[in-house]
């Protein structure tokens, strides 16, 4: 029995957004603060965090790695004909300062919502 070309799409697409969340579904300030501690190694904060956007180099010459995350949630009410939107937007920033040894020296965020 054949399937249906449209039904094999439909499938493929299903599994695809089964998939693993991204790194940047990892980054939330909950996870920052329970999962990142001194003493870790780079390795780890990879795998708890995922991928850094920014790797520099401070004044100490110290590597740190930036993660920064913003994201917008939109709700609508209607009201008979009528509707009103209202949008938040977070920000979550953190810091990352690794020791000569690659590991986590010191950390530290910053999160907003407006």
């Amino acid at each position: 029995m054949k399937m249906p070309r449209g039904l094999f799409l439909s499938f493929v697409v299903f599994l695809f957004g089964c998939a693993a969340p991204s790194s940047v579904a990892r980054l939330t300030l909950g996870t920052v603060q329970d999962k990142i501690h001194a003493g870790m190694a780079q390795a780890d904060v990879q795998a708890v965090l995922g991928a850094p956007n920014i790797i520099s180099k401070n004044s100490e010459g110290k590597q740190v790695w930036t993660y920064d995350r913003v994201s917008k949630e939109s709700a609508a009410r209607w009201f008979l004909f009528w509707t009103s939107g209202e949008s938040t937007q977070r920000t979550l920033t953190v810091l990352i300062t690794f020791d000569n040894g690659d590991h986590v020296e010191d950390f530290t965020y910053h999160s907003t919502e407006f």
